[in-house]
């Protein structure tokens, strides 16, 4: 196993027949192999209690999989409480509440103190596409760059030929998280400034499947993004991490320069998504993740409901369909015990 590990996979690393890992995570997927999948299990386990931010440096799918337990935790709560199922009351200020244990001097008195003052809530970002939010000042700007380059010059396709160079400015941990000019993978294509930019210039908005490994073979993402050189800003770092900000400018070969900047990437509370793009943004991932549009629909409008419907519970707010449990027979309860009417209760996870 180690000789396939750390012999083997490096050398297909080098071509498209494999996927380039870490020295570490070799290590965890030798241990793996010898241990079963305890190790690989707890890898995945320790991010949850502490949100260690190593999930974003390893090759490994614990960032997504970290949010989707963050959503069904809300759901399973919501309707555990529904059911009579008490937490502490003082959970946050009790003595061995989440304040003492996260700050050495907690004064939560603090958060209540002013009403009326902003509410963190409403400084949260929607991320419009599928990369790295230090990757989105640089996208929006490109767009915008693009958008006006057509407008003027009346073109179609991308004039790639006539492009003597890209410069994309922006702030250091865009740099330090996003400055990848050669992805070989969608994660990595996901975190690339040169690959995020060349999508915007050639087709426009980007979408998810603009991340794949068929849009990193793709031939005219791979031209323009060889163009494309990442440097840090001094005035994008000074407003940092305040405002997310980029410039990308666009050299001609005839000597013309184009340049877009943005102070804040679309999403941000400075400049906040449309509610209907939001909704399309929720619809777009619901189908995506295999749910017809029609169930999309359904549950974005029992969503928007809430403050008018008396319960939670059915279907509509189940994980997985209650008939789809009773079909598999290993999750919840049997029609027959389940209570009046032989319904099952909510699908807990």
């Amino acid at each position: 196993r180690a000789i396939v590990v750390f012999g083997l996979l490096p050398l297909l690393g080098l071509t498209r027949l494999g996927t380039k890992v870490s020295n570490p995570y070799k290590v965890v997927m030798l241990w793996g192999g010898l241990r079963g999948a305890v190790s690989l299990a707890l890898a995945l386990a320790v991010t949850q209690p502490s949100g260690l931010w190593q999930i974003r440096l390893d090759p490994c799918d614990a960032k997504p999989w970290s949010m989707a337990r963050a959503s069904q935790t809300g759901v399973q709560a919501a309707l555990l409480a529904q059911a009579g199922i008490r937490g502490p009351a003082r959970a946050l200020e009790g003595e061995k509440g989440f304040y003492t244990a996260t700050c050495p001097d907690p004064r939560p008195e603090r958060i209540g103190a002013d009403p009326a003052a902003p509410w963190k809530i409403h400084q949260t970002t929607f991320k419009p596409w599928a990369a790295c939010r230090h990757a989105h000042p640089a996208i929006d700007a490109a767009l915008a760059l693009r958008d006006a380059w057509r407008e003027r010059d009346g073109w179609r396709a991308l004039p790639a030929a006539d492009i003597a160079a890209i410069r994309v400015n922006t702030y250091g941990d865009a740099i330090a998280f996003c400055d990848r000019a050669r992805p070989a993978t969608p994660h990595e294509a996901r975190f690339s400034l040169q690959h995020a930019v060349a999508v915007a210039l050639n087709k426009g908005w980007p979408e998810a499947g603009d991340f794949s490994e068929s849009a990193i073979a793709d031939t005219a993402h791979a031209r323009v993004r060889a163009l494309v050189r990442a440097a840090p800003c001094e005035h994008c770092s000074a407003r940092y991490p305040r405002h997310f900000g980029a410039t990308v400018t666009v050299v001609l070969k005839n000597g013309r320069e184009l340049r877009h900047q943005v102070h804040d990437a679309l999403g941000d509370p400075e400049r906040p998504m449309a509610p209907g793009q939001v909704l399309d943004l929720a619809r777009l991932l619901m189908t995506s993740a295999g749910w017809t549009p029609q169930r999309a629909r359904r549950r974005m409008e029992a969503i928007l409901s809430l403050e008018m419907l008396p319960r939670l519970g059915g279907d509509d707010f189940s994980p997985v369909p209650s008939a789809r449990r009773r079909r598999r027979g290993s999750i919840g309860r049997s029609p027959r015990t389940s209570g009046a009417g032989g319904r099952s209760g909510p699908h807990l996870g």
